[in-house]
């Protein structure tokens, strides 16, 4: 996981002066890998995480602290990190069934 966290922080956008500051990389990357696995939606992908204690612990949510990001925020941290140039190109990640390693 670091070394596409060490791919991806250069793209990633930095907090700002003003606006919400951006949700972490790590976190979004595993958001990123629960969306491909289960093949969810951005929307689906917030209620499954509010929905799922274990996947609020895989993402490093907690709910007593933070609430989970909605599916406009990971659209919008999606495309002002270039995601349509890192998150099309990068590789389909293997699926929990997937025999490949």
């Amino acid at each position: 996981m670091s070394r596409l966290i060490a791919v991806i922080e250069p793209l990633y956008p930095k907090s700002g002066p003003v606006g919400r500051p951006p949700i972490g990389v790590s976190k979004m990357l595993r958001m990123y890998c629960l969306q491909q696995w289960y093949g969810l939606a951005d929307e689906a992908l917030e209620d499954a995480i509010y929905d799922s204690q274990a996947l609020r612990d895989f993402v490093g949510i907690d709910l007593s602290r933070e609430s989970v990001p909605d599916a406009t925020t990971l659209n919008s941290e999606w495309v002002d990190c270039g995601a349509v140039s890192w998150r099309e190109s990068m590789p389909i990640l293997p699926t929990r069934n997937s025999t490949e390693a």
